[in-house]
């Protein structure tokens, strides 16, 4: 199934076709003679442009053919554009009426007017290309004027572009249709970038509950009515079901028009926790609503009473519920409550408190553990306490739950607050990351003017060094440390694997050192450094030998590693503090980074470094 969507940029009017065959598409009939007129025969045979050249018949009612570079007709099966000249545009393709190109042309045509148009073509579901046309009137002759957008593209491969790289999900949107789209978005969609390019926002954007809360703010965008706004919404999954985001939606320009980009946070496990402790809290209020509710009594000279829901309560089998003795109950008060509880009845007898309302702790008949709400109302004369009355309600599954809300609560605010400092952190790390990425391009470009594929080369080993750092960072517990250890066994194992090292013995005597992420970084690719120019230098002709790689920890949190292996060593006029070389410039840079200090070993046969920091 192909399909085509016209969007008419001066009306914001979208069309769409669908079709499976394309030989009913079109229907060309025989050519007849027709003359160009010269004024623009040299232009139309000199340009490079895709541009198709239309005579206007019956006072623009349709339009004869008259040169055809249009890139988009093979889409539609057409092989040979020449098949199409002299023929008229809306009998060779009556669609392009009931999609309004027609019309379009006409209004051109009529009012000397210069429109833009877009064309989206999908086969089987997928955006395929992307043109953007503009229709022209030059004396009366209509241009129609076509280029394929290479920056629409499917993959953006090679692209080096922050907005794809980025993990991160954003998306761009303009006039409801989703523009650009990086992976990130893709993924928690579960739709492909190139199923969503192209297709209108509701198609996996706002869930249809939560449109009008979107659309709102973003049309007041688009009219720069507002900068800048935030929205909760739900973007439906393929598989079904929905994903909660907060959308940080900015005005932007694309095509050098306005847009909207929004910057997506995927909230879906905050959000559940939230419907969770709210459905927790319509539990509370329904057990509150249905629980037994115990009536109580007392007067003077007379005892106390009770309804009979307090056997069912306090988990009695028969209690008297008329009793002149003393309140029989208050032994099951829990003990770190009772004195508490003594002393308000005290202030109700005394000081004639008019009542109490308080939730007490008791262990049951059967020494099962409650909570009951009690809510007492005293009344007195001139001898002191006549009577009283109250309630005693039991609430323990409701104060269960209560406790269990707050739990989730306080698990929610950790949350939020882990999320702030991961997304800081992560921003902190990418843009540290980039600036040595850039410095260390930057050194490598003036030493490889001649030869950019070492520069490139050199940066995508320094890349796979950071990964295997990243790759350590984000499988730990507290995401923000490395066990070095680990990481120097696998980037020295990475490394000989990169260049089939098998002449060359590793051996290792690390302790578990653990270190941020400012620190691990260039600890990283000083070690990169040094180990490819071992690998590089120190063993000629194939000759076997053996890397020695050390890291101590010793005390005031000095930190000690030694690299070194027995090769044949550097020559001895080098100085390795103030060379010419790129690597040891790289070096000395790393170790600067750190506020470290770099030691050549000279008691040793081959070269080696020891390089001193703080942890």
């Amino acid at each position: 199934m192909k399909k085509m969507v016209f969007r008419d940029e001066s009306s914001e009017t979208i069309h769409s076709f669908t079709w499976e065959n394309d030989k009913e598409l079109y229907h060309i009939g025989e050519p007849y003679t027709y003359e160009i007129p010269k004024l623009y025969t040299n232009f139309l045979e000199a340009t490079d442009d895709s541009i198709d050249f239309y005579k206007p018949i019956n006072d623009g009612e349709d339009f004869e053919i008259k040169y055809c570079q249009n890139p988009l007709i093979d889409f539609l099966g057409i092989y040979n554009p020449n098949e199409l000249l002299n023929q008229v545009l809306g009998e060779v393709f009556p669609f392009f009426n009931d999609m309004g190109f027609i019309d379009l042309a006409r209004k051109v045509y009529l009012t000397g007017e210069t429109v833009n148009y877009t064309l989206y073509f999908f086969e089987d579901d997928y955006l395929q290309k992307t043109f953007f046309g503009k229709l022209v009137n030059s004396d009366n002759y209509i241009f129609n004027m076509i280029r394929k957008d290479d920056n629409f593209d499917l993959t953006y491969t090679g692209e080096y572009d922050m907005f794809y790289l980025s993990e991160t999900p954003m998306v761009v949107i303009q006039d409801g249709i989703f523009v650009r789209c990086n992976q990130a978005y893709a993924d928690l969609s579960g739709y492909s970038v190139q199923q969503i390019l192209g297709r209108e926002f509701i198609f996996n954007g706002t869930y249809s509950e939560d449109t009008p809360d979107f659309f709102v703010p973003y049309q007041k965008t688009i009219n720069n009515e507002l900068p800048a706004f935030s929205e909760i919404v739900r973007i439906t999954h393929r598989l079904g079901g929905y994903k909660w985001f907060k959308l940080l939606a900015i005005r932007v320009s694309y095509r050098d028009r306005p847009a909207v980009q929004c910057i997506c946070s995927d909230i879906t496990d905050l959000k559940i926790k939230v419907d969770e402790a709210k459905k927790l809290q319509e539990n509370i209020e329904k057990i509150q609503n249905i629980s037994k509710v115990v009536f109580a009594s007392f007067e003077r000279g007379k005892g106390f009473s009770w309804t009979s829901e307090v056997n069912e309560i306090f988990e009695y089998h028969n209690l008297d519920t008329n009793t002149s003795k003393e309140l029989p109950l208050l032994h099951l008060v829990d003990s770190e409550q009772k004195d508490k509880l003594f002393d308000s009845i005290k202030k109700a007898i005394i000081d004639r408190c008019p009542e109490i309302d308080a939730t007490i702790k008791v262990n049951s008949n059967l020494g099962n553990e409650k909570y009951i709400s009690t809510y007492t109302k005293f009344y007195y004369d001139d001898e002191g306490l006549h009577h009283a009355y109250g309630f005693m309600q039991d609430v323990t599954e409701a104060k269960l739950y209560d406790i269990k809300l707050k739990d989730i609560l306080n698990q929610l605010e950790v949350a939020v607050k882990d999320k702030e400092i991961l997304v800081k952190e992560v921003h902190h790390r990418v843009k540290n990351n980039l600036q040595i990425i850039l410095s260390l391009m930057n050194i490598d470009a003036r030493f490889n003017k001649d030869h950019p594929e070492k520069t490139i080369s050199a940066t995508i080993n320094r890349i796979n060094s950071m990964a295997l750092i990243h790759d350590q960072i984000y499988t730990s517990n507290d995401l923000k440390s490395v066990d070095m250890k680990n990481y120097i066994q696998d980037e020295i194992i990475s490394l000989f694997n990169l260049y089939n090292v098998e002449n060359i013995k590793f051996n290792g005597d690390l302790d578990s050192v653990i270190l941020d992420i400012d620190k691990s970084i260039p600890i990283g690719l000083i070690i990169n450094e040094i180990v490819h120019n071992i690998i590089k230098y120190a063993f000629p002709n194939g000759e076997y030998g053996n890397l020695f790689v050390s890291l101590k920890e010793g005390q005031d949190d000095d930190c000690v590693l030694k690299l070194f292996d027995d090769g044949v060593g550097m020559p001895d006029d080098v100085d390795v503090y103030n060379s010419s070389s790129l690597g040891m410039i790289v070096i000395n840079n790393l170790v600067r980074q750190i506020e470290g200090q770099l030691i050549k070993l000279d008691d040793i046969s081959g070269t080696g470094f020891e390089i001193r920091f703080k942890i």
